[in-house]
C-alpha cells in the first residue's frame, strides 16, 4: 500500500513576513493567499503556513499548550467513511483524537489526533460541490 503524506501546515505569528520570507528562500509565489494562511505547491505536496491561534483553534488544542509546536501532517482520505475509519485506527492504536471528525464551512470533512509522541495529524476529506 502506498502511504503519502498530502500537506504539512507550520504555525506562523504573520502572513506577511512568511510570505517574503519563503518567496525568497524557495523562489516560488504561493497558489493561495488569505488573511489567516498562505499555500504553496512543493512537488506533489502543500506546504501550508496559518496564523497558529487559527491553526490550534481549528485542531481544538490550545497554541500556548505544552506539546503543540505548530506543526500538522495531513493525510487525505478519498471519503467521509475514510477518514472516519483512519481515525478509529489512530485512536485504537494509542493515538488522541483532539478533534471529533466533522464537515466544516469550508466544504471539507476533517478531524485531528496526535500520535504516540504527540504529533499532530489532520485527516481530512474535501468534499465536492
Amino acid at each position: 500500500m502506498s502511504v503519502k503524506i498530502n500537506r504539512i501546515t507550520l504555525g506562523i505569528a504573520s502572513i506577511e513576513r512568511t510570505i517574503q520570507f519563503y518567496n525568497i528562500w524557495i523562489g516560488i509565489e504561493p497558489y493561495e493567499v488569505t488573511k489567516d494562511q498562505v499555500l504553496y505547491q512543493v512537488d506533489n505536496m502543500t506546504l501550508s503556513f496559518v496564523l497558529l491561534d487559527k491553526l490550534a483553534n481549528d485542531a481544538d488544542v490550545n497554541d500556548e499548550s505544552e506539546g503543540f509546536d505548530g506543526v500538522i501532517l495531513s493525510r487525505i482520505g478519498n471519503s467521509i467513511k475514510s477518514v472516519d475509519q483512519m481515525l478509529r485506527i489512530a485512536e485504537k492504536m494509542g493515538g488522541y483524537i483532539t478533534k471529533r471528525a466533522s464537515k466544516t464551512n469550508k466544504d471539507k470533512y476533517s478531524g485531528y489526533f496526535s500520535d504516540l509522541d504527540g504529533h499532530m495529524w489532520e485527516i481530512v476529506f474535501y468534499m465536492k460541490k
